[in-house]
């Protein structure tokens, strides 16, 4: 498959910038695109701090035991999503606050409704649309698989993400989250709680979550295993594609796949138990 590189395409900050220029490929990369995503992350990153400034001036809403959609990517997790914030009217992180966590309590909601396809499947979302928070820790810096979007030939380098002792050890994350999904807060008026939130990659940070917030509810979707990983193949290989700066090295993503549902059936047992 070939890669061209892109100017930047995902919200970045310099916690993200970081992670990407410790990496030997990053130097190969023209000038310029380098030049671009610094500025994006530094951009970013100032957002950030005013964000955080306008935020302080007014009281925070304390947070509620959410509601967590877990399971693997491309188990429906996104139309469960999408079903249970309209079944019930609690509040969900928007697309326009995940896809712009960096400066979203800055620049408040476009006033047109704008809509996409997904790249991997065709689905259309809407800037309304509930979306999936991990985008929004993508931006913020904080570990996340998704990093293999922007440089796939790291897939492997991020397995740690799928140990959920990582989450239980290094809990730095917990403060971007909660200032995070307090911002999502702020900025819905009349939001209802206990906010529902959906991403696979929370599989992983089940129990952490739960040492968090103990009275959290979880929805775990399945699927089966074989239509579950072909189906994850596309996803992340046309991810890939559309966001990577790098190309992927061969047999990387099936080794990562594979723990990625090991992890996951070991973390499913383990609620299955508690």
């Amino acid at each position: 498959m070939s890669i061209a590189p892109r100017a930047p395409t995902l919200a970045s900050s310099l916690g993200l910038h970081q992670w990407m220029a410790g990496d030997a490929q990053w130097h190969t990369l023209a000038l310029s695109l380098r030049a671009r995503h610094t500025w994006a992350a530094a951009w970013g990153s100032l957002n950030v701090r005013i964000g955080a400034a306008l935020a302080a001036q007014e009281t925070p809403p304390a947070l509620q035991d959410p509601v967590l959609i877990a399971g693997l990517w491309r188990t429906g997790t996104t139309v469960m999503h999408e079903l249970l914030s309209a079944a019930t009217g609690f509040a969900a992180p928007l697309t326009w606050q995940c896809m712009n966590a960096c400066a979203f309590q800055n620049a408040g909601p476009r006033r047109e409704r704008h809509s996409l396809a997904r790249p991997m499947d065709g689905l259309d979302i809407h800037s309304d649309s509930p979306q999936e928070d991990e985008f929004a820790l993508l931006a913020l810096g904080v570990p996340s698989a998704y990093r293999a979007f922007i440089m796939p030939h790291r897939v492997r380098e991020l397995t740690f993400t799928l140990d959920p002792q990582y989450w239980l050890a290094n809990n730095d994350w917990l403060a971007a989250w909660e200032n995070f999904l307090s911002g999502v807060l702020q900025t819905s008026p009349g939001a209802v709680q206990p906010l529902v939130l959906k991403s696979p990659n929370h599989t992983y940070r089940v129990k952490a979550i739960l040492r968090r917030f103990p009275a959290a509810r979880v929805v775990w979707m399945t699927r089966g295993a074989a239509d579950t990983y072909h189906s994850n193949r596309k996803m992340w290989n046309t991810m890939f594609a559309t966001h990577g700066l790098t190309k992927p090295h061969a047999g990387d993503l099936d080794v990562f796949l594979t723990e990625a549902m090991e992890s996951s059936a070991r973390v499913l047992n383990w609620c299955c138990e508690h």
